[in-house]
């Protein structure tokens, strides 16, 4: 049975202003706040032992708003309220202004978002006398209820609610002053209204049950307004109703269930039965029943219960964030006016691990940005008049100037959104401090023949790239490297936070760092959680890792001393597995996915269901060694990483200048000369039939078994050796990728294939190739050669289908599962999975006869062209949805 999602279940909307009102947090108080001494002068007692605390007549409001330390005195009551729920005052005589003033400062003293104002209820008339930020509380309108409602439950308990919970920004504080009561035989009586503890009603969950209800999110709406406004022929509020997160006539919004308190930092259960409709991420039985469970603790047990009669002119000022209240109907048609004001607090959330140095941090560094962003924009040519008319979209990319696949796909999404939104400003951050802005643009240019333009592009030198590094973290590479790209990605936020966060290199971790930054345009906008979006080559992990590990099968990072030792292998296999939780859980931080090919798409997308029912039964165990081994959980907790929203990858092909590679002519490529002018003399290594490989000098990519793969060849025919040679051309990105180099030139040696300076040698190494360089490779080769293990795409590949070069690839991933397959039946080129299997595919491809040598590449590129150009990339960005994520 399917169960709906935040997505689904939200109307259109609320969906365009998700990204205005994401996580309006409390900023002024990073730690829970301490009770002053200011009101220990002020007789007082607690209505009950739970909840409720009730001043001594003849202490007034207007005095502690006028006393000469009235904003400490005010503080230490919004925490007082906080704290005990409910507090109550007899015979005020405090006025409306006044009353506005002090729902303001309650909020604003003890911390809330400058953005949140006093509420404007949907259904105050516009002529209202009193202001709109004034709710009447009356009989009549209670009437007008009654009658929108006739077949409505009869039961009392019906009632309780918290206020305005429909809003994606709801209420702190309330303050309601009554000051017409209902009588009868000449005495008030009636209309009492009860209190109840959110605080309390968590406390008396099981520990097993409330840790399930922390992950859960529920609806809240109250559509019913509309009826209500038609039937009293009032015009529904629909603009903004004190904050900016507060618009539209949708009423809906989606909160945790289990709710932090920012002023106590205590948690309570944020439910109520009149706004909170359905539990997202179960099936509606299981969120009737839950939600019916949670609506009883509170209505069935009075000992979590204050009830307050009042009297003309009482106040009563509660926290809505923490408790919930309902009114006595028990006076008939006697008259009951009282008013209300209600000031709008933080986005809710639940937060039980983040600590106060996270948010100190991320608060402060989130008000910095303002002034940084203008200095980025003014450094761009714009002025500060039009400067909120453009949208920074950051591309974490540390080696941006290397030259791979990975980079043309950056370059061709930034180069799209050049062509087509000129308010979007590119934000690239990179470790390549020792280049320019325009050193990096033009090599773009020469390496993919991309151009850029410059004033819409802007750099971010990040200086710890190291951090990130494979040869940083010699042991336990992929847990090292996580945690670099977490601190990296701090000192990118440090630099500059962007609107819109997207990874382009695989830093998964990096998710929940993002996420908890808060950005805004100006110091007047309203401030939003940065959107993080990434596009995926590979997996950082993957069920096929675990799978080699478990099986004891050596390789690329499984070297033989692990998969020989059962010990080490067993260890190895729980460390893997450790990562594979977390990484699941950054994973699902991301608002939206891409991925390159249908193989990764699936493991992305099985990553993020990914289960360990054993690390899961002691996830409590987990955290806490997390928090006790790494010097990082100090700034992210586990715990916070948890989501319910379902997300899936979308499959996005990389981009393929197919254009420029099918002017190649497909004949002659047995002798390595066609395509070239008459006039070009060619030396005598070219002289012969290519073997091309295009790949980045990185371990994963097996140029190794390349070398051995031609030294195989040549035992099938020793003849080949004065007619083939194996070009290897690929970017070399730190001295890591130098020493791999020479590495394979010593296996070279040794395997008769490579001898320095050697027109004779069978071997070719050909090191950051400019694009016109790569071309001339390309027009010339005959076979391609590809021997990475779930090569998640491969766009160097496709390059080959699209020049006419017949591609020999590893049997795994994105070569086996979208690029060479055949096209109208036939085959596109060949498969193989060892180094002897490689040897025979190329012997086949080099021996077939020169009709089905033709036809083979027509076949490849006619395939290329159809399925993996710029254009149909571009095309795919587009369909993933991203744009649903920019700030409006």
């Amino acid at each position: 049975m399917s169960v709906p999602s935040r997505t689904q279940l939200i109307l259109p909307e609320t969906e365009k202003v998700a990204e205005k009102i994401a996580a309006l947090r409390l900023t002024g108080a990073p730690a829970p706040l301490k009770l002053g001494k200011s009101l220990d002068a002020y007789e007082k007692t607690d209505s009950t032992p739970t909840i409720g605390t009730e001043f001594a007549r003849g202490v007034q409001l207007t005095d502690l708003l006028k006393a000469p330390n009235a904003d400490e005195i005010i503080r230490d009551l919004a925490i007082l309220v906080s704290q005990r729920g409910v507090v109550f005052f007899r015979d005020q005589n405090l006025n409306i202004d006044e009353q506005k003033i002090l729902g303001t400062k309650l909020g604003e003293l003890s911390g809330k978002p400058e953005s949140s104002k006093l509420h404007v209820h949907p259904t105050t008339e516009a002529s209202s006398e009193l202001g709109d930020e004034i709710s009447v509380i009356t009989s009549e309108r209670r009437q007008v209820y009654n009658d929108a409602f006739a077949d409505r439950s009869r039961f009392a308990t019906t009632g309780w609610h918290s206020d305005i919970t429909f809003e994606p920004i709801p209420s702190d504080y309330a303050i309601l002053k009554v000051h017409t009561l209902p009588s009868a035989n000449g005495s008030t009586t009636g209309g009492d209204t009860l209190w109840a503890s959110g605080y309390e009603a968590y406390d008396r969950l099981s520990p097993s049950f409330a840790k399930y209800l922390e992950t859960l999110e529920a609806v809240h709406e109250a559509r019913f307004f509309r009826l209500i406004a038609d039937g009293a022929h009032i015009k529904l509020r629909d603009g903004e109703r004190g904050s900016p997160g507060n618009i539209g006539d949708h009423l809906e919004a989606v909160h945790p269930i289990i709710r932090t308190n920012p002023v106590t930092g205590w948690k309570g259960v944020f439910v109520n039965r009149n706004f909170t409709k359905r539990i997202l991420g179960v099936t509606k039985d299981e969120s009737d029943i839950i939600l019916k469970h949670l609506f009883d603790i509170v209505s069935y047990n009075h000992d979590l219960q204050v009830r307050f009669k009042w009297e003309k002119n009482s106040v009563a000022i509660w926290d809505n964030r923490s408790n919930y209240h309902t009114a006595t109907f028990d006076y008939g048609g006697e008259r009951r006016i009282g008013d209300r004001v209600v000031s709008l607090g933080e986005k809710p959330y639940f937060d039980p691990a983040t600590p106060a140095l996270l948010k100190l941090y991320t608060s402060r560094i989130s008000e910095l940005n303002v002034s940084k962003r203008r200095a980025v924009l003014k450094e761009l040519g714009i002025p500060e008049t039009k400067q909120d008319d453009f949208t920074l979209i950051g591309f974490f990319h540390p080696y941006c100037n290397a030259g791979g696949g990975g980079e043309r796909v950056l370059w061709t999404i930034i180069a799209y959104l050049q062509r087509t939104d000129p308010n979007f400003i590119s934000v690239v951050y990179t470790g390549d401090i020792s280049e320019t802005k325009e050193g990096i643009i033009e090599n773009v240019q020469k390496r993919f023949n991309i151009d850029l333009n410059p004033a819409l592009t802007h750099f971010v030198f990040l200086n710890q790239r190291r951090l990130v590094e494979d040869s940083s973290w010699p042991h336990f590479t992929l847990a090292g490297q996580s945690i670099g790209s977490m601190i990296l990605v701090l000192e990118a936020m440090n630099k500059l936070i962007p609107d819109v966060y997207i990874d382009t290199m695989g830093y998964a971790f990096t998710f929940p760092v993002v996420r908890s930054f808060r950005v805004r345009k100006n110091s007047n906008s309203a401030e939003s959680a940065v959107p993080v979006g990434a596009y995926v080559h590979f997996p950082t992990i993957s069920t096929n890792m675990l799978s080699r590990v478990r099986s004891r099968k050596g390789g690329y990072a499984n070297s033989n001393a692990i998969s020989k030792s059962l010990v080490l292998s067993r260890a190895k296999l729980l460390y893997y597995r450790v990562f594979m939780y977390f990484y699941s859980g950054a994973l699902q931080q991301a608002c939206f996915l891409m991925a390159n090919s249908s193989w990764t798409k699936g493991h992305v997308d099985s990553i993020l269901l990914h289960k360990d029912p054993a690390l899961d039964s002691v996830s409590d165990t987990f955290s806490k060694l997390y928090k006790v081994i790494s010097p990082l959980s100090l700034l992210f907790p586990f715990s916070s990483w948890s989501t319910n929203r379902r997300l899936y990858a979308h499959t996005t092909y990389p981009p393929c200048e197919t254009n420029e590679l099918t002017s190649f002519p497909l004949d002659g490529r047995r002798l390595g000369s066609a395509g070239l002018n008459e006039e070009k003399k060619l030396t005598t290594k070219n002289e012969r039939t290519i073997i091309l490989s295009l790949a980045q000098f990185r371990p994963e990519k097996e140029h190794a078994t390349q070398l051995r793969a031609l030294a195989a060849l040549f035992k099938i025919d020793p003849s080949l050796r004065d007619s083939v040679r194996l070009v290897m051309v690929g970017g070399v990105r730190n001295v890591g990728d130098e020493r791999r180099v020479e590495g394979l030139k010593e296996l070279a040696i040794s395997l008769g294939l490579w001898e320095p300076s050697s027109e004779a040698s069978n071997v070719e190494f050909v090191i950051n190739a400019s694009h016109s360089e790569v071309l001339g490779w390309l027009s010339r080769a005959s076979i391609g050669l590809s021997t990475m293990v779930d090569e998640h795409f491969g766009i160097n590949v496709v390059e080959l289908l699209a020049a006419g070069v017949i591609p020999v690839v590893h049997a795994s991933a994105g070569p086996l599962l979208d690029i060479v397959v055949p096209y109208k039946g036939k085959p596109t080129g060949f498969h193989a999975t060892d180094t002897e299997a490689f040897g025979r595919a190329l012997f086949t491809a080099l021996s077939l006869p020169p009709g089905e040598d033709i036809a083979m590449r027509e076949r490849g590129r006619t395939w290329a062209i159809e399925r993996f150009s710029r254009t149909e990339f571009e095309k795919s960005w587009e369909a993933s949805g991203w744009r649903k994520w920019l700030p409006s």
